[in-house]
């Protein structure tokens, strides 16, 4: 049997949902046909959804909706939808506070600039609207948020504009200002200058009736306090007063009063000390008001001499009246004495004098901190330092002391030898025979000084006769001195003493190195007769150890020297031992191996092998050597394997190791 032809779904049925003042889109939800076997499509069947709901969906469009059933393919005839135009919402408003408040009107104006319209109502809170773009009588200090309502879609700006009506405004500061000028003796007026606060809309008052813009009070009457104010033209506002004073015309100085300091045998004119009036605002004169000066000390005033100091303000330029000093006649100095004196060598002593003058008392200064009251003092134990001028001053009358009196001494320095201490002499160690004299030298020149030479036994010096020069030749050991003397102040040194002794050279050495191939590789010295010795090898530093150690393999020099330079001696020898690696690269260092070392030790031969125990090559210690090749083919960079049959001290030995063949 078939089946009959499916039925069409029914046209849908929805419930829609319109654009509103906050969401611009519309939706609608559908509420029949419903099924699991159903979807739904807005655009003519093109796509299909199972879901109910269309949202999104354009202000002022139509939409076909159709229901598709999917079990039978059938589709429904379709229902018109449509989403109603968007609703029309106000642009944000531009508004400005067209009138801030003052101190004579307390409040605000704001204006609303855009948008305009005849459908547009206007709020400074939200909630009360009007249609005038003005709001006046606003409070002071307080924001008003601005929003725009279209009356006839009923919809509000969706963003407020803040504007702002400031405070009102504060009175200006109380100001501040000073009498800048003060009445003074030339000008009898004073003068207040205000420096806070400052600004173009500023005005200022000295009576609180008549204001000026500027900030100086000139020509003001002395002796009165004046009330100064401030007020802002802009606003209104003035602020509260300050009182400033100007002075009384000062007054006079009074006449000075001071001290004096007469003139005396050592300072022959005298000075005068104001002590009142003093003060930064007070100069003097001591020429009756011919010239001032700040300082209230006269000095250098000459002696029996009147002077009438007069005070003068710098500040008000008043002048006191003048106070008479008198500068006393000067005194009398004593003579200056005449003195003597001596030179002399150190350690000598030094006599001063001068004739007696009766009644007179004595005061010598000179170099080293010398002082004495006597007529003639003596020093003794004289030293350099008391080199110089001595001065003497005598006193007859108290307080009126001579001028100094001068003489100049010269305590000559004794002559200094310097003697070389530990010298030596040397002499054969067999026979005793000298061979080499040692020189003691004074450090002196003959052109200067004079010498005596002295050897010294048990502590007595004996002299050594003829022997007058700066320098004497020493043949012996002993203890030897020397005193000089200088030609030109005859100045005699101390007896200066060296210590010269005997040393001898080296005789014979012998040499004992370590064995073939020993890893120490050292060579140990002795040396006849027994001495104090320094050894060196090649040319390497003196040492005071007769040990070397880790000496290279090859030949080399040793050389035994007597420390006090009495002579060397040299001797060779040399160490055994293989070279560590080679370097067959052409550059001419290490190009061949070997172990040139054995050359000369008798009958030697070396066998070469690889690491696997291959024979390479056999070699001498006298041929060239290996050059790192088997049949003229490198081989490559490895370690090498060696056996060395040799003779040391007449025993056959042989040596295996190895060494390194770098490329």
């Amino acid at each position: 049997m078939i089946s009959p032809i499916p039925a069409n779904p029914i046209a849908a049925t929805t419930t829609i949902t319109q654009p509103t003042c906050s969401v611009n889109t519309g939706s609608f939800t559908i509420t029949a046909p419903l099924g699991a076997s159903l979807e739904y499509s807005i655009d003519g069947g093109v796509t299909y959804q199972t879901g109910l709901t269309f949202t999104s969906l354009a202000a002022g469009a139509s939409y076909s909706l159709t229901v598709h059933n999917t079990t039978t393919g059938c589709v429904s005839t379709a229902s018109v939808v449509a989403i109603s135009p968007a609703l029309n919402i106000p642009l944000a408003a531009t508004a400005t506070t067209t009138v801030q408040p003052t101190c004579s009107i307390p409040t605000g104006t704001i204006v609303v600039t855009s948008p305009i319209g005849a459908t547009l109502q206007y709020s400074k809170d939200g909630i009360v609207f009007q249609s005038s773009t003005t709001f006046s009588g606003l409070a002071a200090n307080t924001i008003y948020s601005i929003t725009v309502k279209n009356t006839a879609s009923g919809c509000v700006s969706t963003t407020a504009t803040l504007v702002t009506v400031n405070a009102i405004p504060s009175n200006p500061t109380t100001p501040t200002a000073t009498t800048t000028v003060q009445p003074t003796c030339s000008l009898p007026t004073g003068t207040i200058v205000v420096t806070a606060p400052l600004g173009a809309t500023l005005e200022y008052s000295k009576d609180g009736i008549g204001y000026q813009s500027s900030t100086t009070f000139t020509t003001l009457a002395a002796n009165a306090s004046y009330t100064i104010t401030v007020r802002d033209s802009s606003t209104g506002c003035v602020s509260t007063g300050t009182v400033v004073a100007v002075n009384a015309i000062p007054t006079n100085p009074t006449a000075p009063a001071g001290t004096m300091v007469q003139p005396t045998c050592t300072s022959p004119t005298g000075s005068i000390t104001i002590s009142s009036p003093v003060g930064v605002i007070f100069e003097y004169s001591k020429d009756a008001g011919v010239s001032y000066q700040s300082s209230t000390i006269f000095t250098g005033l000459a002696a029996n001499a009147t002077y009438t100091i007069q005070v003068r303000n710098t500040t008000t330029g008043c002048f006191s009246s003048g106070t008479g000093f008198v500068i006393s006649p000067a005194t009398v100095f004593a003579p200056t004495p005449t003195v003597f004196g001596n030179n002399i060598c150190e350690g000598e002593t030094i006599n001063l004098s001068t004739p007696t003058v009766l009644g007179a008392t004595y005061s010598w200064t000179g170099p080293n901190g010398f002082s004495s009251t006597d007529q003639n003092p003596i020093i003794l134990n004289a030293t350099s330092e008391m080199s110089g001028t001595y001065n003497l001053i005598s006193t007859l009358v108290i307080g009126c002391p001579s001028l100094p009196g001068q003489v100049s001494v010269t305590v000559n320095n004794l002559p200094t030898p310097e003697l070389e201490q530990n010298g030596y002499v040397c002499v054969d160690s067999l026979t005793n025979a000298v061979l080499q004299s040692f020189n003691l030298d004074s450090g002196l020149t003959n052109a200067g000084y004079t010498f005596e030479w002295f050897e010294i036994i048990g502590n007595v010096p004996n002299p050594i006769l003829g022997e007058i020069q700066s320098t004497i030749e020493i043949s012996t050991a002993g203890v030897f001195g020397v005193i000089a003397t200088n030609k030109i102040t005859g100045c005699k040194s101390e007896l200066v003493s060296a210590n010269v002794g005997v040393s001898s050279p080296p005789v014979t050495m012998d040499i004992v190195t370590s064995q073939y191939f020993d890893n120490t590789d050292s060579i140990t010295i002795t040396v006849l007769p027994i001495g104090n010795y320094e050894y060196k090898i090649d040319d390497g530093a003196y040492q005071n150890s007769n040990l070397f150690n880790s000496v290279s393999e090859g030949n080399h020099t040793i050389e035994v020297r007597d420390i006090n330079g009495c002579g060397s001696i040299y001797k060779s020898t040399s160490i055994v031992d293989f070279p560590k690696f080679f370097t067959p690269n052409g550059d001419g260092y290490n190009d061949s191996w070997n172990i040139s070392s054995l050359s000369g030790k008798g009958i030697s031969k070396i066998y070469i092998f690889d690491r696997y125990g291959k024979f390479i090559k056999e070699i001498s210690p006298l041929d060239n050597g290996w050059d790192g090749t088997i049949n003229q083919v490198n081989l490559p960079a490895s370690d090498y394997w060696f056996s060395v049959y040799y003779e040391e001290n007449n025993i056959s030995k042989v040596f295996k190791s190895h060494f390194a063949l770098k490329r």
